[in-house]
């Protein structure tokens, strides 16, 4: 016993260690919106059973005609990352009536052994049990922690209080000290006895075994007609949850990083954000997150719209999350809007659970949208580089550069601004053994020197790409994407200089969706000359300046496969 017990205190010293760091380094150990099938968890099943199915945006886990004279059983695990104190699992499912035989989610030692049961059982988390006997002993619903003997645990009892078959997020924290428990964000218990002190893994399962709640040597198989379980999301993450902490830098008023799900409500503001701005002038609003769609389910779709200094962007807009459209895949919504000097206000509102990665607001008193494009798009092609960028500035300027996407396990995205290599690791790259599959943004906030740039984006793999936005000092012009060196459209506008009116002649080589947008100094919108798909052709604009002042302007050129920028100079 005084070895245990020196053992444990040494444990939680190290721990404590751990958790010190990740007070300033918070992290997200496992996301899953259930989207595809994960290698990353052990797909299990036992006796005449199937493994848990993948199946319109969530986990399905079935046992079905379970016969008592084998354990049958179907489960996912974790069986690669093995949780310390220090750690919290957030996991929103619903179940059928409860069965003749268990189920249950939550932290667990991963030992069934006897021995184990009696004199080494570590668990926090939740189980359900039914039996054909009716004693209470076989018949229960409880939260546990247990570090010892199963009959050692601290338990509270959920019978009767939770619907099990309505949807609620449960979120389990073990810490050093103590292990607790929330459902749908309300406390519900807390308890620092008989903690458990050894390694857990994640388990979700449903079988047909019932244990005898205070004599563990009692077991037995059930016949299981039908249990079913339903899981949207799972997310594991340090004590401090999975948040990043932002550090604000030149020209950044606001970058928050919730790196988490919505509480599953309906229409709720669900998160608020109030700062200020010194200056009056163009402002980007960057968001990125992921919603899905559940075909075969009672819920609704998930979905996110913002609404800024109330500006209201509404639901299933282009500037909004969609799960019917997105369907699991992630996304960037890229805003441009003036402000006035003073405090800004904005809004997040969700409905059901949404993935909210980063939400970016980016101003200086001379700066402006400059490039923006989104891509939504998987590279399919050989490793290399992918996407080029080029433009010019005449003067020394600070510019901010944020790309969104994501990578899978060996795939990845670098990035080079000007020869100055970001590497494939880190916060500024596309690291798929890191992300593996979760939306992210990097942010380049720098100062270039004026002539010629270039952005390049290197893949290997098959990662994501969503969108790219540049901001910075309104001189920073011809603004172009390449792309394979591919001459996708040619554009002429004579005169240039021009008084009054200029024609503007271009062709297409590629079939696309062209936007021809005219742009002041100021990168206000002054006209939309042309917003419609074009086949390949040559296409003749006339704009007409005339009610406009002298200064320089700026043609904006949008397709589907690239964007360009050309100066007008309007003189009268």
């Amino acid at each position: 016993m005084f070895l245990r017990n020196n053992f444990i205190v040494i444990f939680q010293i190290l721990v404590l260690s751990a958790l010190l760091f990740n007070n300033v380094h918070p992290q997200l150990l496992r996301h899953d919106d259930f989207t595809i099938k994960n290698d990353y968890w052990y797909w299990r099943s036992d006796g005449n059973q199937s493994i848990p199915k993948v199946e319109d945006g969530l986990l399905h886990l079935q046992l079905n005609n379970a016969v008592d004279s084998f354990y049958c059983n179907t489960e996912i695990y974790d069986p690669v990352v093995l949780y310390l104190p220090g750690t919290q699992a957030k996991i929103r499912l619903k179940a059928s009536k409860i069965h003749h035989g268990s189920r249950g989610w939550g932290f667990w030692d991963g030992h069934l052994d006897i021995f184990s049961l009696i004199y080494d059982y570590d668990v926090a988390w939740i189980m359900q049990q039914s039996s054909s006997k009716s004693e209470e002993a076989y018949n229960w619903f409880l939260f546990g922690s247990d570090g010892d003997t199963l009959t050692n645990r601290q338990t509270y009892n959920l019978q009767n209080n939770i619907d099990e078959t309505e949807w609620h997020t449960y979120n389990i924290i073990w810490d050093i000290n103590s292990v607790s428990l929330f459902i749908d964000d309300k406390f519900i218990y807390k308890t620092a006895k008989n903690l458990p002190n050894e390694e857990m893994r994640l388990d979700i399962w449903i079988d047909n075994r019932v244990i005898n709640l205070f004599t563990p040597t009692d077991l037995f198989n059930n016949n299981v007609n039908n249990s079913e379980m339903y899981v949207d999301f799972v997310e594991i993450s340090g004590i401090n949850g999975p948040a990043i902490e932002r550090q604000l830098s030149k020209n950044i008023l606001l970058w928050e990083s919730p790196n988490t799900f919505a509480s599953g409500n309906t229409n709720e503001l669900w998160k608020k954000y109030e700062f200020n701005s010194e200056s009056s002038g163009n402002v980007l609003i960057f968001l990125t997150g992921s919603a899905e769609k559940y075909v075969n389910s009672s819920s609704d779709d998930d979905d996110l719209k913002f609404i800024f200094n109330s500006n209201d962007y509404g639901w299933d807009t282009q500037n909004s999350l969609n799960g019917n459209i997105q369907n699991g895949k992630g996304k960037s919504i890229i805003i441009s809007e003036n402000i006035v000097s003073g405090n800004q206000t904005l809004e997040i509102f969700s409905d059901v659970t949404p993935f909210l990665r980063d939400i970016i607001v980016v101003h200086s008193s001379d700066g402006s949208l400059i490039y923006s494009k989104h891509y939504n798009e998987t590279a399919a092609e050989e490793d290399g580089i992918w996407k080029t960028i080029t433009f010019d500035t005449e003067n020394e300027n600070d510019i901010i550069i944020i790309v969104s996407g994501t990578a899978y396990e060996n795939d990845g995205i670098s990035l080079a601004l000007d020869n100055n290599d970001y590497g494939w690791e880190g916060i500024n790259s596309f690291e798929g053994s890191v992300l593996e599959g979760t939306p992210h943004t990097v942010v380049i906030n720098t100062q270039i020197s004026a002539g010629s740039h270039k952005l390049e984006l290197f893949k290997k793999g098959n990662p994501e790409l969503y969108s790219i936005a540049i901001y910075g000092a309104s001189n920073i012009t011809g603004v172009n994407r390449i792309e394979n060196a591919d001459k996708n459209f040619i554009i002429k506008i004579n005169p240039n200089p021009f008084n009054n009116s200029a024609n503007i002649s271009y062709t297409t080589f590629r079939s696309s969706v062209n936007k021809i947008s005219i742009y002041n100094i100021l990168g206000q919108k002054i006209a939309t000359l042309i917003d419609e798909f074009q086949p390949v052709g040559t296409y003749n604009l006339f704009w007409d300046a005339k009610s406009q002042t002298s200064g320089l302007y700026f043609c904006v050129i949008e397709s589907d496969y690239f964007q360009k920028v050309e100066k007008l100079l309007l003189l009268k």
